[in-house]
Protein backbone atom coordinates (compact mmCIF):
# COMPACT_ATOMS: atom_id res chain seq x y z
CA UNK A 1 0.00 0.00 0.00
CA UNK A 2 1.14 3.68 -0.65
CA UNK A 3 -0.48 4.71 2.49
CA UNK A 4 1.71 3.87 5.67
CA UNK A 5 -0.20 1.95 8.40
CA UNK A 6 0.28 4.50 10.47
CA UNK A 7 -1.51 7.57 8.43
CA UNK A 8 -4.06 5.06 8.15
CA UNK A 9 -4.81 4.44 11.70
CA UNK A 10 -4.42 7.90 12.74
CA UNK A 11 -6.88 8.66 9.80
CA UNK A 12 -9.35 6.03 11.04
CA UNK A 13 -8.98 7.77 14.88
CA UNK A 14 -10.59 11.09 13.15
CA UNK A 15 -13.09 9.87 11.50
CA UNK A 16 -13.98 7.73 14.94
CA UNK A 17 -13.52 10.94 17.05
CA UNK A 18 -15.31 13.24 14.61
CA UNK A 19 -17.99 10.42 14.01
CA UNK A 20 -21.85 12.10 15.21
CA UNK A 21 -23.77 8.22 14.48
CA UNK A 22 -23.05 4.77 13.99
CA UNK A 23 -21.21 3.88 10.79
CA UNK A 24 -20.00 1.27 8.88
CA UNK A 25 -16.73 -0.32 7.11
CA UNK A 26 -17.52 1.07 3.67
CA UNK A 27 -17.76 4.22 5.09
CA UNK A 28 -14.38 4.47 6.38
CA UNK A 29 -13.09 3.28 3.57
CA UNK A 30 -14.72 6.36 1.25
CA UNK A 31 -13.02 8.61 4.09
CA UNK A 32 -9.86 7.31 3.64
CA UNK A 33 -9.96 7.11 -0.27
CA UNK A 34 -10.63 10.80 -0.15
CA UNK A 35 -8.23 12.07 2.09
CA UNK A 36 -5.62 9.81 0.09
CA UNK A 37 -7.15 10.70 -2.98
CA UNK A 38 -6.56 6.55 -3.40
CA UNK A 39 -8.57 4.37 -4.84
CA UNK A 40 -6.48 1.16 -3.24
CA UNK A 41 -8.56 -1.86 -2.67
CA UNK A 42 -6.28 -2.64 -0.12
CA UNK A 43 -7.64 -0.10 2.22
CA UNK A 44 -10.54 -2.34 2.96
CA UNK A 45 -8.37 -5.45 4.28
CA UNK A 46 -6.73 -2.92 6.95
CA UNK A 47 -9.78 -1.13 7.25
CA UNK A 48 -11.27 -3.91 8.86
CA UNK A 49 -8.38 -5.37 10.86
CA UNK A 50 -8.05 -1.94 12.35
CA UNK A 51 -11.60 -1.72 13.59
CA UNK A 52 -12.26 -5.19 14.76
CA UNK A 53 -8.63 -4.40 17.25
CA UNK A 54 -9.63 -0.70 17.91
CA UNK A 55 -10.99 0.21 21.37
CA UNK A 56 -12.32 2.82 20.23
CA UNK A 57 -15.54 1.48 19.13
CA UNK A 58 -18.07 -1.04 20.00
CA UNK A 59 -19.10 -3.67 17.21
CA UNK A 60 -22.69 -3.93 16.37
CA UNK A 61 -24.70 -7.01 15.28
CA UNK A 62 -24.96 -5.52 11.88
CA UNK A 63 -21.52 -4.64 11.75
CA UNK A 64 -21.70 -1.06 12.33
CA UNK A 65 -19.49 0.41 14.55
CA UNK A 66 -20.37 2.91 17.38
CA UNK A 67 -17.87 4.96 19.27
CA UNK A 68 -17.33 4.61 22.50
CA UNK A 69 -17.09 8.58 23.32
CA UNK A 70 -20.84 8.76 21.39
CA UNK A 71 -22.06 6.48 23.77
CA UNK A 72 -20.50 7.48 26.92
CA UNK A 73 -20.40 11.06 26.80
CA UNK A 74 -23.51 12.63 29.18
CA UNK A 75 -24.04 9.66 30.85
CA UNK A 76 -23.92 9.18 34.46
CA UNK A 77 -22.99 7.18 37.16
CA UNK A 78 -22.46 6.88 40.82
CA UNK A 79 -19.86 6.62 43.39
CA UNK A 80 -20.50 6.07 47.18
CA UNK A 81 -17.34 7.03 48.68
CA UNK A 82 -16.14 4.12 51.67
CA UNK A 83 -15.92 5.22 55.46
CA UNK A 84 -12.15 5.36 55.19
CA UNK A 85 -12.33 7.86 52.26
CA UNK A 86 -14.66 9.80 54.36
CA UNK A 87 -12.40 10.33 57.10
CA UNK A 88 -9.41 10.57 55.32
CA UNK A 89 -10.76 13.26 53.02
CA UNK A 90 -10.12 11.50 50.14
CA UNK A 91 -11.38 9.54 46.63
CA UNK A 92 -9.27 6.76 44.99
CA UNK A 93 -9.61 6.75 41.31
CA UNK A 94 -9.40 3.13 40.77
CA UNK A 95 -11.24 1.13 38.42
CA UNK A 96 -14.14 3.27 38.97
CA UNK A 97 -13.55 5.48 36.08
CA UNK A 98 -11.64 3.47 33.83
CA UNK A 99 -14.84 2.01 32.59
CA UNK A 100 -15.89 5.31 31.54
CA UNK A 101 -12.91 6.30 29.54
CA UNK A 102 -10.42 5.57 27.27
CA UNK A 103 -8.06 3.06 28.04
CA UNK A 104 -4.86 5.56 27.35
CA UNK A 105 -5.86 7.74 30.43
CA UNK A 106 -3.83 6.75 33.15
CA UNK A 107 -7.17 6.41 36.47
CA UNK A 108 -4.84 9.22 38.27
CA UNK A 109 -4.70 11.54 34.71
CA UNK A 110 -8.32 12.07 34.47
CA UNK A 111 -10.22 15.38 34.84
CA UNK A 112 -12.75 15.50 37.78
CA UNK A 113 -14.59 19.52 38.08
CA UNK A 114 -16.73 19.89 40.58
CA UNK A 115 -20.31 21.35 39.29
CA UNK A 116 -20.59 23.61 42.05
CA UNK A 117 -17.26 26.01 41.37
CA UNK A 118 -16.49 24.29 38.19
CA UNK A 119 -12.71 23.45 40.33
CA UNK A 120 -10.58 20.49 39.61
CA UNK A 121 -10.66 18.68 41.90
CA UNK A 122 -6.70 17.95 43.16
CA UNK A 123 -4.95 15.17 44.21
CA UNK A 124 -2.37 13.91 47.22
CA UNK A 125 -0.39 10.87 47.97
CA UNK A 126 -1.98 8.77 50.59
CA UNK A 127 0.11 5.18 52.37
CA UNK A 128 -2.87 2.59 52.85
CA UNK A 129 -2.30 -1.05 52.88
CA UNK A 130 -2.33 -3.82 50.08
CA UNK A 131 -5.62 -5.22 50.86
CA UNK A 132 -7.34 -2.07 51.74
CA UNK A 133 -6.33 -0.67 48.09
CA UNK A 134 -8.21 -3.76 46.68
CA UNK A 135 -11.03 -2.68 46.94
CA UNK A 136 -10.63 0.30 44.79
CA UNK A 137 -8.80 -1.56 42.12
CA UNK A 138 -9.91 -4.90 41.96
CA UNK A 139 -12.17 -4.38 39.08
CA UNK A 140 -9.25 -3.75 36.91
CA UNK A 141 -8.19 -7.43 37.33
CA UNK A 142 -5.90 -8.93 39.45
CA UNK A 143 -2.59 -8.63 36.89
CA UNK A 144 -3.39 -4.82 36.15
CA UNK A 145 -4.00 -4.00 39.59
CA UNK A 146 -0.44 -5.20 40.48
CA UNK A 147 0.86 -3.59 37.36
CA UNK A 148 -1.26 -0.38 38.41
CA UNK A 149 0.29 0.00 41.82
CA UNK A 150 3.99 -0.38 40.71
CA UNK A 151 3.25 2.25 38.07
CA UNK A 152 2.38 4.66 40.99
CA UNK A 153 5.71 4.36 42.19
CA UNK A 154 8.98 2.00 41.85
CA UNK A 155 8.94 2.06 46.01
CA UNK A 156 5.18 -0.18 45.43
CA UNK A 157 7.50 -2.58 43.87
CA UNK A 158 10.03 -3.44 46.83
CA UNK A 159 7.07 -3.69 49.12
CA UNK A 160 4.60 -5.83 46.97
CA UNK A 161 7.42 -8.27 46.19
CA UNK A 162 7.70 -8.86 50.36
CA UNK A 163 4.42 -10.81 49.81
CA UNK A 164 2.88 -9.23 52.82
CA UNK A 165 -0.83 -7.81 52.06
CA UNK A 166 -0.91 -5.96 55.59
CA UNK A 167 2.22 -3.36 54.14
CA UNK A 168 1.05 0.24 53.04
CA UNK A 169 2.04 1.38 49.38
CA UNK A 170 1.77 4.86 48.06
CA UNK A 171 -0.98 5.66 46.28
CA UNK A 172 -2.58 9.09 44.07
CA UNK A 173 -5.70 9.77 45.19
CA UNK A 174 -8.13 12.91 45.07
CA UNK A 175 -7.90 15.58 47.45
CA UNK A 176 -11.88 15.91 48.72
CA UNK A 177 -11.86 16.95 52.26
CA UNK A 178 -13.05 20.40 51.51
CA UNK A 179 -16.30 18.90 49.33
CA UNK A 180 -16.94 16.25 52.22
CA UNK A 181 -16.90 19.48 54.93
CA UNK A 182 -19.02 21.42 52.65
CA UNK A 183 -21.61 18.88 52.73
CA UNK A 184 -21.32 17.35 55.49
CA UNK A 185 -20.26 14.01 53.73
CA UNK A 186 -21.61 10.98 55.78
CA UNK A 187 -21.44 6.98 54.84
CA UNK A 188 -24.04 6.48 52.34
CA UNK A 189 -24.23 9.63 50.73
CA UNK A 190 -22.54 9.42 46.90
CA UNK A 191 -21.40 11.36 44.45
CA UNK A 192 -23.34 11.26 40.73
CA UNK A 193 -20.09 11.59 38.04
CA UNK A 194 -21.44 13.13 34.39
CA UNK A 195 -19.12 11.46 31.83
CA UNK A 196 -18.03 15.00 30.11
CA UNK A 197 -15.56 13.52 27.83
CA UNK A 198 -14.65 10.23 27.28
CA UNK A 199 -11.76 10.58 24.84
CA UNK A 200 -9.97 12.48 27.27
CA UNK A 201 -10.94 11.16 30.53
CA UNK A 202 -13.20 14.63 31.55
CA UNK A 203 -15.97 14.10 34.17
CA UNK A 204 -17.69 16.53 36.56
CA UNK A 205 -19.25 15.35 40.17
CA UNK A 206 -22.06 16.52 42.09
CA UNK A 207 -23.45 15.44 45.55
CA UNK A 208 -26.27 13.17 46.27
CA UNK A 209 -27.69 12.51 49.88
CA UNK A 210 -28.41 9.27 51.24
CA UNK A 211 -32.14 10.10 51.67
CA UNK A 212 -32.19 10.72 47.33
CA UNK A 213 -30.73 7.43 46.43
CA UNK A 214 -32.70 5.13 44.63
CA UNK A 215 -34.69 2.04 46.83
CA UNK A 216 -34.07 -1.30 46.46
CA UNK A 217 -36.95 -2.24 43.99
CA UNK A 218 -35.57 0.78 41.95
CA UNK A 219 -31.77 -0.38 42.04
CA UNK A 220 -33.15 -4.02 41.80
CA UNK A 221 -34.36 -3.22 38.00
CA UNK A 222 -30.67 -1.22 37.42
CA UNK A 223 -29.21 -4.21 38.30
CA UNK A 224 -30.86 -6.76 36.13
CA UNK A 225 -30.58 -4.55 32.97
CA UNK A 226 -26.40 -4.36 33.72
CA UNK A 227 -26.60 -7.89 34.21
CA UNK A 228 -28.51 -8.45 31.53
CA UNK A 229 -25.77 -6.78 29.32
CA UNK A 230 -22.96 -8.92 31.31
CA UNK A 231 -24.36 -12.17 30.15
CA UNK A 232 -24.17 -10.89 26.75
CA UNK A 233 -20.97 -9.92 26.82
CA UNK A 234 -19.59 -13.06 28.57
CA UNK A 235 -21.59 -15.60 25.98
CA UNK A 236 -19.75 -13.63 23.19
CA UNK A 237 -16.95 -12.96 24.54
CA UNK A 238 -15.65 -15.92 27.26
CA UNK A 239 -13.12 -15.06 29.38
CA UNK A 240 -10.86 -13.20 26.67
CA UNK A 241 -11.42 -9.87 27.50
CA UNK A 242 -10.26 -7.46 30.86
CA UNK A 243 -13.12 -6.59 33.79
CA UNK A 244 -13.04 -2.77 32.56
CA UNK A 245 -14.04 -4.30 28.78
CA UNK A 246 -16.26 -7.03 30.12
CA UNK A 247 -18.41 -3.90 31.97
CA UNK A 248 -18.12 -1.23 29.56
CA UNK A 249 -19.54 -3.44 27.04
CA UNK A 250 -21.79 -4.60 29.57
CA UNK A 251 -23.78 -0.84 30.03
CA UNK A 252 -23.60 -0.91 25.81
CA UNK A 253 -25.38 -4.12 25.56
CA UNK A 254 -27.99 -3.96 28.76
CA UNK A 255 -31.05 -3.32 27.37
CA UNK A 256 -32.63 -0.11 29.15
CA UNK A 257 -30.13 3.13 29.15
CA UNK A 258 -28.74 3.13 32.63
CA UNK A 259 -26.52 5.25 32.39
CA UNK A 260 -29.48 7.95 31.73
CA UNK A 261 -30.34 6.93 35.23
CA UNK A 262 -27.70 5.95 37.51
CA UNK A 263 -28.72 4.38 40.85
CA UNK A 264 -25.76 2.18 42.54
CA UNK A 265 -22.14 2.28 42.29
CA UNK A 266 -20.35 -0.38 40.36
CA UNK A 267 -18.82 -1.90 43.48
CA UNK A 268 -22.00 -2.39 45.06
CA UNK A 269 -23.79 -3.86 41.90
CA UNK A 270 -20.78 -6.42 42.12
CA UNK A 271 -21.49 -7.32 45.85
CA UNK A 272 -25.79 -7.34 44.96
CA UNK A 273 -25.85 -8.85 41.73
CA UNK A 274 -27.42 -12.58 41.98
CA UNK A 275 -25.89 -13.84 38.78
CA UNK A 276 -22.51 -12.15 37.95
CA UNK A 277 -19.32 -12.76 40.16
CA UNK A 278 -15.48 -12.29 40.01
CA UNK A 279 -13.67 -15.69 39.38
CA UNK A 280 -10.17 -16.29 38.46
CA UNK A 281 -9.23 -17.88 34.82
CA UNK A 282 -5.90 -18.99 35.15
CA UNK A 283 -3.89 -16.59 37.11
CA UNK A 284 -6.53 -13.44 35.36
CA UNK A 285 -9.93 -12.23 37.32
CA UNK A 286 -12.40 -11.66 35.23
CA UNK A 287 -16.50 -11.23 35.72
CA UNK A 288 -18.77 -14.46 34.91
CA UNK A 289 -22.01 -15.68 35.77
CA UNK A 290 -22.27 -17.40 39.28
CA UNK A 291 -22.81 -20.67 37.20
CA UNK A 292 -20.08 -20.37 35.28
CA UNK A 293 -18.27 -22.15 37.45
CA UNK A 294 -20.01 -25.50 37.46
CA UNK A 295 -20.50 -24.98 33.31
CA UNK A 296 -17.43 -23.36 32.02
CA UNK A 297 -15.37 -26.15 29.90
CA UNK A 298 -12.37 -23.88 31.42
CA UNK A 299 -10.39 -26.29 33.99
CA UNK A 300 -8.56 -23.17 35.14
CA UNK A 301 -11.96 -21.25 36.27
CA UNK A 302 -11.99 -21.30 40.14
CA UNK A 303 -13.22 -18.43 42.67
CA UNK A 304 -11.10 -16.25 43.88
CA UNK A 305 -9.29 -16.69 47.14
CA UNK A 306 -10.13 -14.44 50.16
CA UNK A 307 -7.17 -12.85 50.61
CA UNK A 308 -4.69 -10.80 48.11
CA UNK A 309 -1.73 -12.45 46.63
CA UNK A 310 0.76 -10.76 46.17
CA UNK A 311 4.08 -12.18 45.12
CA UNK A 312 7.13 -13.15 46.52
CA UNK A 313 9.27 -13.18 43.85
CA UNK A 314 11.14 -10.87 41.58
CA UNK A 315 8.28 -8.78 39.34
CA UNK A 316 9.63 -5.48 38.03
CA UNK A 317 10.16 -6.73 34.59
CA UNK A 318 10.09 -9.25 32.04
CA UNK A 319 13.83 -9.07 32.08
CA UNK A 320 14.02 -9.43 36.13
CA UNK A 321 11.67 -12.48 36.24
CA UNK A 322 13.58 -14.20 33.89
CA UNK A 323 16.62 -13.90 35.41
CA UNK A 324 15.73 -15.38 38.52
CA UNK A 325 13.56 -18.35 37.08
CA UNK A 326 16.90 -18.67 35.50
CA UNK A 327 15.43 -19.45 31.54
CA UNK A 328 17.71 -18.82 28.74
CA UNK A 329 16.54 -16.37 26.96
CA UNK A 330 15.37 -12.37 27.53
CA UNK A 331 12.71 -9.71 26.57
CA UNK A 332 14.69 -9.75 22.98
CA UNK A 333 14.02 -13.22 22.11
CA UNK A 334 10.22 -12.99 23.10
CA UNK A 335 9.55 -10.19 21.08
CA UNK A 336 11.40 -11.92 17.76
CA UNK A 337 8.82 -14.88 18.66
CA UNK A 338 6.08 -12.63 18.52
CA UNK A 339 6.71 -10.45 15.85
CA UNK A 340 7.48 -14.29 13.68
CA UNK A 341 3.87 -15.15 15.00
CA UNK A 342 2.26 -11.94 13.68
CA UNK A 343 4.23 -12.13 10.61
CA UNK A 344 2.78 -15.40 10.01
CA UNK A 345 -0.83 -14.15 10.26
CA UNK A 346 -1.31 -16.24 13.68
CA UNK A 347 -3.02 -13.51 15.85
CA UNK A 348 -3.15 -15.53 18.83
CA UNK A 349 -1.63 -15.13 22.08
CA UNK A 350 -1.79 -18.35 22.93
CA UNK A 351 -0.23 -19.56 19.88
CA UNK A 352 3.14 -17.33 20.58
CA UNK A 353 3.43 -18.50 24.32
CA UNK A 354 3.19 -22.32 23.19
CA UNK A 355 6.21 -21.50 20.50
CA UNK A 356 8.18 -19.41 22.57
CA UNK A 357 8.24 -21.35 25.80
CA UNK A 358 7.69 -24.92 24.00
CA UNK A 359 11.16 -26.09 25.63
CA UNK A 360 11.98 -23.37 28.61
CA UNK A 361 8.75 -23.41 30.88
CA UNK A 362 8.68 -20.99 33.95
CA UNK A 363 8.55 -22.66 36.92
CA UNK A 364 7.04 -19.62 38.68
CA UNK A 365 7.77 -18.49 42.43
CA UNK A 366 4.53 -18.50 43.27
CA UNK A 367 0.94 -17.81 41.44
CA UNK A 368 1.22 -14.05 41.64
CA UNK A 369 4.60 -13.68 39.77
CA UNK A 370 3.00 -15.76 37.14
CA UNK A 371 0.10 -13.08 36.69
CA UNK A 372 2.37 -10.41 36.51
CA UNK A 373 4.83 -11.57 33.70
CA UNK A 374 1.40 -12.89 31.89
CA UNK A 375 0.21 -9.61 31.88
CA UNK A 376 3.84 -8.23 31.09
CA UNK A 377 3.56 -10.63 28.11
CA UNK A 378 0.17 -9.81 26.96
CA UNK A 379 0.89 -5.75 26.98
CA UNK A 380 3.92 -6.52 24.87
CA UNK A 381 1.88 -8.33 22.61
CA UNK A 382 -1.18 -6.19 21.96
CA UNK A 383 1.37 -3.29 21.39
CA UNK A 384 2.80 -4.87 18.84
CA UNK A 385 -0.77 -6.21 17.65
CA UNK A 386 -1.55 -2.23 17.32
CA UNK A 387 2.01 -1.38 15.76
CA UNK A 388 3.35 -4.07 13.46
CA UNK A 389 4.76 -2.93 10.11
CA UNK A 390 4.04 -5.86 8.12
CA UNK A 391 5.90 -3.90 4.59
CA UNK A 392 8.95 -3.18 6.88
CA UNK A 393 9.15 -6.38 8.93
CA UNK A 394 8.96 -8.53 5.73
CA UNK A 395 12.27 -8.03 4.67
CA UNK A 396 13.80 -9.23 7.79
CA UNK A 397 11.87 -12.24 8.21
CA UNK A 398 14.38 -14.40 7.17
CA UNK A 399 17.30 -13.16 9.03
CA UNK A 400 15.00 -13.77 12.43
CA UNK A 401 13.95 -17.19 11.14
CA UNK A 402 17.73 -18.06 11.05
CA UNK A 403 18.30 -16.47 14.78
CA UNK A 404 14.95 -18.52 16.49
CA UNK A 405 16.18 -21.51 14.68
CA UNK A 406 19.38 -20.63 16.20
CA UNK A 407 17.97 -19.82 19.43
CA UNK A 408 15.75 -23.21 20.11
CA UNK A 409 18.69 -25.25 18.96
CA UNK A 410 20.25 -23.63 21.77
CA UNK A 411 17.71 -24.21 24.27
CA UNK A 412 17.70 -27.88 23.53
CA UNK A 413 21.02 -28.90 23.92
CA UNK A 414 20.31 -26.54 27.53
CA UNK A 415 17.45 -28.80 28.49
CA UNK A 416 19.11 -32.07 27.15
CA UNK A 417 22.25 -31.09 29.20
CA UNK A 418 20.37 -30.86 32.17
CA UNK A 419 19.09 -34.33 31.88
CA UNK A 420 22.03 -35.58 31.82
CA UNK A 421 24.85 -36.06 34.24
CA UNK A 422 26.90 -33.67 32.34
CA UNK A 423 27.39 -30.22 34.03
CA UNK A 424 28.47 -27.12 32.18
CA UNK A 425 31.32 -27.49 34.42
CA UNK A 426 32.72 -30.06 32.01
CA UNK A 427 32.49 -28.32 28.90
CA UNK A 428 35.92 -26.69 27.63
CA UNK A 429 36.01 -23.11 28.64
CA UNK A 430 36.86 -22.22 25.32
CA UNK A 431 34.18 -23.98 23.30
CA UNK A 432 31.34 -22.32 26.28
CA UNK A 433 33.07 -18.80 25.97
CA UNK A 434 32.92 -19.02 22.01
CA UNK A 435 29.11 -20.25 22.49
CA UNK A 436 28.29 -17.35 24.69
CA UNK A 437 29.40 -14.91 21.98
CA UNK A 438 27.59 -16.51 19.54
CA UNK A 439 24.12 -16.09 21.27
CA UNK A 440 25.44 -12.76 22.22
CA UNK A 441 25.66 -11.47 18.92
CA UNK A 442 22.91 -13.03 17.70
CA UNK A 443 20.28 -11.43 19.93
CA UNK A 444 21.76 -8.19 19.20
CA UNK A 445 21.03 -8.51 15.54
CA UNK A 446 17.84 -9.52 16.76
CA UNK A 447 17.30 -6.51 18.51
CA UNK A 448 18.04 -4.84 15.48
CA UNK A 449 15.61 -6.87 13.83
CA UNK A 450 12.60 -5.96 16.39
CA UNK A 451 12.93 -2.33 15.15
CA UNK A 452 10.67 -0.52 12.67
CA UNK A 453 13.65 0.34 11.25
CA UNK A 454 14.53 -0.27 7.42
CA UNK A 455 18.02 -1.64 5.64
CA UNK A 456 19.49 1.14 3.91
CA UNK A 457 19.67 -1.14 0.98
CA UNK A 458 19.22 -4.15 -0.54
CA UNK A 459 22.68 -5.07 -0.26
CA UNK A 460 23.09 -4.40 3.11
CA UNK A 461 20.07 -6.53 4.12
CA UNK A 462 21.72 -9.66 2.38
CA UNK A 463 25.04 -9.09 4.32
CA UNK A 464 22.84 -9.07 7.62
CA UNK A 465 21.49 -12.36 6.59
CA UNK A 466 24.28 -14.16 5.74
CA UNK A 467 25.98 -12.88 8.88
CA UNK A 468 23.04 -14.36 10.77
CA UNK A 469 23.09 -17.52 8.91
CA UNK A 470 26.74 -18.04 8.89
CA UNK A 471 26.29 -17.62 12.69
CA UNK A 472 23.56 -19.38 13.27
CA UNK A 473 25.88 -22.23 11.37
CA UNK A 474 28.35 -22.03 13.73
CA UNK A 475 26.41 -22.64 16.60
CA UNK A 476 25.27 -26.08 15.32
CA UNK A 477 29.02 -26.69 14.51
CA UNK A 478 29.76 -25.51 18.18
CA UNK A 479 27.38 -27.22 19.62
CA UNK A 480 28.18 -30.73 17.87
CA UNK A 481 31.88 -30.08 18.67
CA UNK A 482 31.05 -29.55 22.44
CA UNK A 483 28.81 -33.26 22.53
CA UNK A 484 31.53 -34.80 20.89
CA UNK A 485 33.80 -33.86 23.94
CA UNK A 486 31.14 -34.28 26.93
CA UNK A 487 28.69 -36.73 25.30
CA UNK A 488 30.46 -38.71 23.05
CA UNK A 489 28.13 -37.73 20.63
Amino acid sequence: MEDSLERIDDAIENFIYEATDKFTMNEVVEYLQKTFKSDDKGLVKEVGSILKYSDMVFINDDESFTPKALFFNKGKFIITPTKYEIQRGVLFSGHRFSIFSSEDIFPTDIKLTSCDDNVDAGVKNICTTIENAAYYYSLLGSEEMIHYFIAESQINAGIISDGDPKKEITLTVFDFSDFYVKYGFEVGDSLVIEIVDWDTGEFKYDFVPKEDIANFEQQKEWIQSLEAGMKKVIKAHGFYIDIPEQISLGFYNAPTKILDTPLIGIEDFIEKSEDIEIIFVGERTVLAEQESLLDSDDDNATAPPSDLSISSGEIESIDSIIKELKLPMSSIEIEGFMREEIFNGRNEFSGFFDNCFAIAKPNFIDDAQNAIFMNYLEEMWEELLDTYNPIVDEEKQRARVAILNAFDEKVQWLHDLNNSEISLDKIPKDMLKKLTAISEKLTQFLKLLNTDDRFSSDEDAEEIIDAVEAMADNQGYLISEINEVTLGA
